[in-house]
Parts: structure tokens; sequence; C-alpha cells
């Protein structure tokens, strides 16, 4: 999910291509005087804290899930468990058919 956005199918098989982050966004900045504007809908920033403009992808990576959790985070009414740290992983919650049907 963090590393989805929005874009038409021309614009990314004939423009984007291959190319790096850091080769097509030159073109987009010069070419769009409100792509910060426009990226800030995706939850995108263009400072070195994304590393867009330095082909960073672990950095934009990290800063992207930072931003769709705290975005998320507005939505959601926080319970005890989020405050605590006890709800179990996803591993933790399966449960084998036989137990389950046992139950």
């Amino acid at each position: 999910m963090a590393n989805i956005t929005l874009v038409d199918d021309f614009l990314n098989k004939r423009v984007i291509q291959a190319q790096s982050p850091k080769t097509y966004m030159k073109r987009f900045i010069k070419n769009n005087l409100e792509i910060e504007k426009c990226l800030s809908t995706h939850l995108i920033k263009l400072n070195g804290a994304f590393g867009v403009m330095t082909d960073e992808y672990g950095k934009f990576f990290d800063a992207r899930c930072r931003a769709i959790s705290r975005e998320l985070g507005k939505q959601i009414i926080p319970q005890d468990v989020d405050r605590i740290g006890t709800a179990k992983s996803a591993d933790e919650t399966v449960v084998e058919k036989e137990e389950w049907l046992a139950t």
C-alpha cells in the first residue's frame, strides 16, 4: 500500500516507464507548479525525509508508512488495547481448524 500512488495508465506506461523517481520527478516539478500540493494528497513530500529526489526507496517507504499511519490514526477511536500494546500478532491469532471446531 505504501508504494502505491494513483497515476493513469498513460502516465505510468508512457512517461514514467522504468525511470527512477529522481529522473521523472525532475520533469514533473518543472511542468507542474503545484506538484507538492498534488503529492501531499498522496501523503508524499519532496523533502529529504522521503528520499524521492535521491532514489532512496527504503527511506520513502518508511516515511510514507508513517504518514499513512498518522492519517489512519486520525480516523480511529483509540481503545485500551492500543495504549497498553497487548494486541495479538497475526501469527498469534491463527487457530487450527480442529481447535476452532472444538470451541
